[in-house]
């Protein structure tokens, strides 16, 4: 009997390539333009998108249109 493995489900691997391609995403922005004042709030940015992870949407479609949305929110605060 085959015991179950994450690496084995494509839906949860998609997953957690969209969700490392925006942790990616937000520590190139981190490094091109954040001042260490502002920080704090991407540390909290960061700290939803892992929320999102954890809570196992079952879209996919979902996940992505969350991550847009944070970082417009995240974006425009900084500029």
């Amino acid at each position: 009997m085959k015991k179950h493995d994450e690496a084995s489900d494509p839906e949860l691997n998609i997953k957690q390539l969209i969700i490392l391609s925006g942790l990616g995403y937000l520590a190139t922005v981190i490094n091109y333009r954040c001042k260490c004042k502002r920080l704090l709030r991407w540390q909290k940015t960061i700290l939803l998108v892992t929320i999102l992870h954890e809570s196992a949407l079952t879209n996919v479609y979902q996940v992505q249109m969350s991550l847009h949305r944070i970082f417009d929110f995240t974006y425009n605060s900084l500029w």
